[in-house]
Protein backbone atom coordinates (compact mmCIF):
# COMPACT_ATOMS: atom_id res chain seq x y z
CA UNK A 1 0.00 0.00 0.00
CA UNK A 2 1.41 3.50 -0.92
CA UNK A 3 1.55 6.51 1.04
CA UNK A 4 -0.75 7.94 -0.68
CA UNK A 5 -3.30 4.77 0.20
CA UNK A 6 -2.84 5.24 3.68
CA UNK A 7 -5.15 8.27 3.42
CA UNK A 8 -7.69 7.55 1.58
CA UNK A 9 -10.58 6.80 4.28
CA UNK A 10 -9.30 10.13 5.88
CA UNK A 11 -9.82 13.53 5.51
CA UNK A 12 -8.99 17.14 7.09
CA UNK A 13 -11.29 20.28 6.79
CA UNK A 14 -9.57 23.83 7.28
CA UNK A 15 -11.82 26.19 7.86
CA UNK A 16 -10.75 29.94 8.36
CA UNK A 17 -12.73 32.95 8.16
CA UNK A 18 -10.88 36.16 7.55
CA UNK A 19 -13.81 38.60 5.93
CA UNK A 20 -17.31 39.41 7.96
CA UNK A 21 -19.85 41.45 6.89
CA UNK A 22 -20.85 43.04 10.24
CA UNK A 23 -18.88 46.04 11.25
CA UNK A 24 -18.69 44.80 14.89
CA UNK A 25 -16.44 41.91 13.94
CA UNK A 26 -12.78 42.58 13.17
CA UNK A 27 -11.34 41.33 9.74
CA UNK A 28 -8.43 38.87 10.43
CA UNK A 29 -6.45 39.03 7.39
CA UNK A 30 -4.18 37.00 9.91
CA UNK A 31 -6.31 33.47 9.23
CA UNK A 32 -5.31 33.61 5.26
CA UNK A 33 -1.85 33.26 6.22
CA UNK A 34 -2.93 30.53 8.96
CA UNK A 35 -5.27 28.39 6.31
CA UNK A 36 -2.07 28.28 4.14
CA UNK A 37 0.37 27.38 6.85
CA UNK A 38 -1.77 24.85 7.87
CA UNK A 39 -2.59 23.39 4.05
CA UNK A 40 1.60 23.86 3.29
CA UNK A 41 2.37 21.96 6.82
CA UNK A 42 0.04 19.02 6.02
CA UNK A 43 0.46 18.65 2.33
CA UNK A 44 4.12 19.04 2.62
CA UNK A 45 5.60 15.28 2.09
CA UNK A 46 8.89 15.98 4.68
CA UNK A 47 6.35 16.53 7.27
CA UNK A 48 2.32 15.16 7.31
CA UNK A 49 2.45 13.76 3.62
CA UNK A 50 -1.35 14.70 3.07
CA UNK A 51 -2.33 13.89 -0.44
CA UNK A 52 -3.51 17.41 -1.43
CA UNK A 53 -6.75 15.61 -2.36
CA UNK A 54 -7.90 14.52 0.75
CA UNK A 55 -7.30 17.88 2.33
CA UNK A 56 -10.44 20.08 1.84
CA UNK A 57 -9.88 24.40 2.79
CA UNK A 58 -12.72 26.51 2.76
CA UNK A 59 -12.26 29.63 3.09
CA UNK A 60 -14.54 32.83 4.35
CA UNK A 61 -17.60 30.66 4.07
CA UNK A 62 -20.83 32.86 4.28
CA UNK A 63 -23.23 31.00 5.93
CA UNK A 64 -23.40 28.70 9.10
CA UNK A 65 -25.94 26.53 7.85
CA UNK A 66 -24.45 25.51 4.49
CA UNK A 67 -20.91 25.31 6.71
CA UNK A 68 -22.03 22.68 9.25
CA UNK A 69 -23.81 20.48 6.05
CA UNK A 70 -20.81 20.47 4.83
CA UNK A 71 -18.35 19.33 7.55
CA UNK A 72 -21.08 16.70 8.04
CA UNK A 73 -20.86 15.44 4.65
CA UNK A 74 -16.97 15.32 4.86
CA UNK A 75 -17.63 14.17 8.33
CA UNK A 76 -19.64 10.91 7.43
CA UNK A 77 -17.26 9.81 4.61
CA UNK A 78 -14.31 9.75 6.98
CA UNK A 79 -13.60 5.73 8.45
CA UNK A 80 -9.84 6.79 8.64
CA UNK A 81 -8.62 10.02 10.57
CA UNK A 82 -10.82 13.30 10.34
CA UNK A 83 -8.75 16.67 11.51
CA UNK A 84 -11.29 19.11 11.95
CA UNK A 85 -9.56 22.68 11.94
CA UNK A 86 -10.81 26.57 12.28
CA UNK A 87 -9.74 29.74 12.63
CA UNK A 88 -11.80 33.30 12.89
CA UNK A 89 -13.63 34.60 15.54
CA UNK A 90 -15.13 32.32 18.11
CA UNK A 91 -18.23 34.19 20.10
CA UNK A 92 -19.70 32.97 23.39
CA UNK A 93 -23.96 32.72 23.23
CA UNK A 94 -26.31 34.14 25.92
CA UNK A 95 -25.77 30.62 28.01
CA UNK A 96 -21.90 30.78 27.65
CA UNK A 97 -21.83 28.50 24.40
CA UNK A 98 -19.21 28.66 21.95
CA UNK A 99 -20.17 30.04 18.63
CA UNK A 100 -17.89 29.46 15.30
CA UNK A 101 -18.54 32.48 13.01
CA UNK A 102 -18.81 33.06 9.03
CA UNK A 103 -18.80 35.61 7.15
CA UNK A 104 -22.80 36.37 7.56
CA UNK A 105 -22.25 35.98 10.80
CA UNK A 106 -23.87 38.99 13.22
CA UNK A 107 -23.15 39.21 17.13
CA UNK A 108 -26.58 39.88 18.20
CA UNK A 109 -28.11 36.66 16.51
CA UNK A 110 -25.50 34.22 16.81
CA UNK A 111 -27.94 30.96 17.28
CA UNK A 112 -29.06 32.25 13.65
CA UNK A 113 -25.81 33.39 11.32
CA UNK A 114 -22.76 31.05 13.63
CA UNK A 115 -22.20 27.61 13.82
CA UNK A 116 -22.87 26.52 17.34
CA UNK A 117 -20.28 24.71 18.60
CA UNK A 118 -22.09 21.89 20.88
CA UNK A 119 -23.93 21.29 16.88
CA UNK A 120 -20.38 20.73 15.21
CA UNK A 121 -19.38 18.34 18.03
CA UNK A 122 -21.64 15.98 17.54
CA UNK A 123 -20.78 15.49 13.96
CA UNK A 124 -17.41 15.19 15.20
CA UNK A 125 -18.28 12.64 17.76
CA UNK A 126 -20.44 10.52 15.94
CA UNK A 127 -19.11 10.48 12.70
CA UNK A 128 -17.14 6.84 11.79
CA UNK A 129 -13.16 8.39 11.60
CA UNK A 130 -11.09 6.31 14.31
CA UNK A 131 -9.24 9.16 15.01
CA UNK A 132 -10.99 12.86 15.18
CA UNK A 133 -8.39 15.59 16.05
CA UNK A 134 -9.73 19.37 16.30
CA UNK A 135 -7.93 22.28 16.34
CA UNK A 136 -9.39 25.39 16.85
CA UNK A 137 -7.61 28.91 16.57
CA UNK A 138 -10.49 31.16 18.24
CA UNK A 139 -11.41 32.77 21.64
CA UNK A 140 -12.60 30.52 23.77
CA UNK A 141 -11.96 27.63 22.00
CA UNK A 142 -11.36 25.88 25.23
CA UNK A 143 -14.69 25.38 25.92
CA UNK A 144 -14.59 22.84 22.93
CA UNK A 145 -13.03 20.50 25.01
CA UNK A 146 -16.21 20.20 27.30
CA UNK A 147 -18.51 19.88 24.20
CA UNK A 148 -16.09 16.78 22.91
CA UNK A 149 -15.94 14.64 26.24
CA UNK A 150 -20.06 14.64 26.41
CA UNK A 151 -19.65 16.75 29.42
CA UNK A 152 -17.31 15.05 31.33
CA UNK A 153 -15.32 16.97 33.46
CA UNK A 154 -11.51 18.18 31.63
CA UNK A 155 -9.97 15.37 34.06
CA UNK A 156 -11.89 12.35 32.05
CA UNK A 157 -10.77 13.64 29.01
CA UNK A 158 -8.93 10.28 28.67
CA UNK A 159 -11.56 8.01 28.34
CA UNK A 160 -13.14 10.00 25.03
CA UNK A 161 -11.16 7.46 22.71
CA UNK A 162 -9.93 8.75 19.58
CA UNK A 163 -10.73 12.18 20.44
CA UNK A 164 -7.70 15.03 20.37
CA UNK A 165 -8.68 18.99 21.21
CA UNK A 166 -5.66 21.59 20.70
CA UNK A 167 -7.37 24.87 21.43
CA UNK A 168 -5.85 28.67 21.13
CA UNK A 169 -6.87 29.64 24.46
CA UNK A 170 -8.86 28.36 27.60
CA UNK A 171 -12.35 28.64 27.74
CA UNK A 172 -12.55 32.37 28.94
CA UNK A 173 -10.10 33.52 27.02
CA UNK A 174 -9.41 35.64 23.46
CA UNK A 175 -6.85 34.38 21.47
CA UNK A 176 -4.33 36.56 19.88
CA UNK A 177 -2.71 37.81 16.28
CA UNK A 178 0.65 39.33 15.83
CA UNK A 179 0.64 42.86 16.11
CA UNK A 180 0.02 44.77 12.14
CA UNK A 181 -0.58 40.91 11.18
CA UNK A 182 -1.51 40.77 7.49
CA UNK A 183 -2.69 38.09 5.08
CA UNK A 184 1.21 36.95 5.27
CA UNK A 185 1.26 36.75 9.12
CA UNK A 186 -0.05 33.62 10.45
CA UNK A 187 -1.96 34.16 14.06
CA UNK A 188 0.12 33.69 16.89
CA UNK A 189 -1.14 29.85 17.60
CA UNK A 190 -1.17 28.51 14.21
CA UNK A 191 1.67 30.37 13.62
CA UNK A 192 3.96 28.12 16.25
CA UNK A 193 3.24 24.72 14.75
CA UNK A 194 2.22 25.58 10.83
CA UNK A 195 5.30 27.58 10.13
Amino acid sequence: MGEKDSFAASRAILIGVAAYDHADLTQLPAVRASLRAMERMLTDPALCGWPADRVTVIADPVSAADLGARVADLAEETSGELLLYFAGHGMLGERGELFLTTKQSRPTRLPFTALPWPMLADVVRNCPAAIRVVILDCCYAGRATETLAGGADIADLTHVQGAYTLTATTRNSPARTPVGADDTVPTSFTGVFAT
